[in-house]
């Protein structure tokens, strides 16, 4: 027998007749695969398996275009469970009798559950497994969602819809890592793109049904018990999640995921069902060909992970409440990794970012939101900006039910976002991502000067959704680079994490920005300009990730 090389990844064909003897070679010659007429056939030169030459030869077609759909599906399912919501809170007024306080939690408690899943809960899948924490979350915000809708007073409303954004807030970042992680890095841009597009197409059809449903006065009343209209629209909304919850347990693990933490044989097993499925002409051999299963040893790009090492079996509380401590001081070790020299500078720009574009985005939502109303009931000509001194905020004695009008400009405004949505598809593998992104932000801050010129109702909604297709272009690309930036050991940690501060500033930017309605409108305008701005060059100070493999 030939000596082994410890450096050398020479491989060697051999015989059927073989492969026993072959499987009882000791773990050192695995590299190394020699037959019985190795004294006279010359050794064929081989390279090292990469988990991406593998996934780039399981190839693209069915399977991922499936995973998208479903996947898709679950991102429509989390824009229904938090904007839903935001179309009910006058009808949610008038029937529980909410206070103005009450009104605003009402709008902003989801956002307080969602940085609590993705603080707390989106880290999970980075040690528990992708799928087990997407199937739960999904079905935890998507139960809590539907109770929602049964909630008789504004205490037990507020509870569940806490809990609906703690099953968003950890899906969230789950579904995108998941899903990258089935992504040739040739599509992965593209896919992902299209993946976070889906966002847009949930919020078109929540306003869309909304438009449908809430104009219209049904239901049952049975003594103190409602159930209207608006109620049947929020358990509706909670479909979406809870189908995809059960759909994911016929899908796989993340092969990615399970090479990561040692478990390759199991990955081999996935990619060579993806291989089949998107081949279907061709025979199983093919797949086995590039990637024996004899010699399938990847080369890792992060250290291995034992995911449950810090898990003992054990029963009663006492070892339960250890378990569960094991696990979050397993999270905060996850948090200091994401401060690590080589990711540090990434995580910092990305937290600033993300914090910048969540204030000003939202903050717009609110106060232009605002001002159109007041602008749309003023009495006088004049631009928006000019009917913020003459106009009376809105009178809460006007009809609970929001007028098919404004449904309807709601609902257009969404529709507008597509192009956006089909640009950033379009160029997100042929330019850099953040080019890409900093254009995006760069051309919204340039558009939002035009608000002193708007002095129509169809000016006020085209601008509306202009903004809105400019700034879809920087949240699906900040979406890729939360997915590509971060190994995959701390890719869901990481993802969660900027969630959670993302709509902490959420909750600031719509606070504020509700104070500015009052102010003039220098003030919102050159806050939201510096903001954007700001972010856009940001964005130039992170990697490139367009053509590399995913860590």
């Amino acid at each position: 027998m030939a000596s082994n090389n410890a450096d050398d990844d020479l491989l060697v064909d051999n015989d059927d007749d073989d492969r026993d003897s072959l499987l009882n070679c000791n773990d050192n010659n695995d590299d190394v695969l020699l037959d019985d007429h190795a004294s006279y056939q010359k050794p064929r030169r081989r390279r090292r398996i990469r988990f991406e030459d593998a996934l780039q030869h399981a190839g693209f077609g069915r399977f991922q275009c499936k995973l998208l759909l479903l996947c898709g599906w679950a991102v429509c399912g989390n824009a229904f469970q938090s904007l839903g919501a935001l179309f009910v809170v006058r009808l949610a007024t008038c029937e529980m009798l909410l206070l103005e306080y009450q009104q605003t939690w009402f709008s902003v408690i989801i956002y307080f559950g969602m940085m609590v899943g993705g603080l707390l809960c989106a880290g999970l899948a980075d040690w528990r497994g992708r799928k087990t924490v997407l199937v739960i979350s999904l079905a935890f915000g998507a139960v809590f969602g539907l109770s929602t809708s049964f909630a008789q007073t504004i205490t037990q409303f507020l509870a569940f819809r806490f809990f609906t954004g703690v099953g968003v807030g950890a899906s969230i970042p789950v579904i995108f890592s998941y899903f990258a992680e089935f992504q040739a890095q040739s599509r992965r841009g593209s896919m992902l793109a299209a993946l976070a597009a889906f966002w847009t197409v949930g919020a078109i059809l929540t306003s869309g049904l909304a438009w449908l449903m809430i104009p219209y006065s049904f239901g049952v009343e049975y003594y103190y018990f409602h159930y209207s209209s608006w109620r049947i629209f929020l358990s509706l909304s909670s479909i979406p999640s809870l189908t995809a919850a059960l759909l994911f347990f016929l899908m796989p693990e993340s092969p990615k995921y399970l090479t990561e933490t040692g478990r390759d044989d199991e990955a081999y097993q996935i990619l060579q069902n993806v291989f089949n499925d998107n081949h279907p002409d061709l025979l199983p051999s093919e797949f086995e060909n590039f990637v024996n299963p004899l010699i399938w040893n990847i080369d890792h790009m992060d250290a291995v992970v034992d995911s449950t090492r810090f898990i003992r079996k054990g029963e009663g509380f006492t070892e339960s409440f250890c378990n569960f401590w094991r696990v979050y001081v397993k999270m905060v070790q996850s948090w200091m990794q994401l401060l690590r020299p080589s990711l540090r500078k990434s995580t910092l720009v990305m937290l600033t970012v993300f914090i910048l574009i969540s204030f000003g985005y939202y903050g717009f939502l609110t106060w232009f939101r605002e001002v159109f109303s007041r602008f749309k009931h003023s009495d006088g000509g004049g631009t928006v900006c000019q009917s913020l001194n003459s106009s009376q905020p809105w009178d809460p004695s006007k009809p609970c039910v929001p007028s098919d009008i404004t449904l309807r400009n709601k609902f257009l405004i969404n529709v507008v976002s597509i192009p956006g949505c089909i640009v950033t598809i379009a160029l997100i593998d042929r330019i850099r991502r953040k080019l890409l992104l900093s254009i995006g932000l760069i051309s919204s801050s340039a558009v939002f000067f035009f608000v002193w010129l708007v002095s129509t109702g169809s000016g006020a909604l085209a601008f509306s959704g202009i903004m809105n297709g400019l700034i879809v272009i920087s949240w699906i690309t900040l979406n890729i680079f939360s997915v590509e930036l971060y190994p995959t050991t701390l890719r869901c940690t990481a993802f969660g994490l900027l969630t959670a501060f993302s709509s902490a500033a959420t909750v600031c930017g719509m606070a504020v920005f509700e104070r500015l309605v009052f102010a003039n409108c220098l003030a919102p305008v050159l806050t939201i300009v510096a903001l954007f701005v700001l972010s856009g060059l940001l964005g130039c100070l992170l990697p490139n990730t367009h053509s590399v493999d995913l860590l």
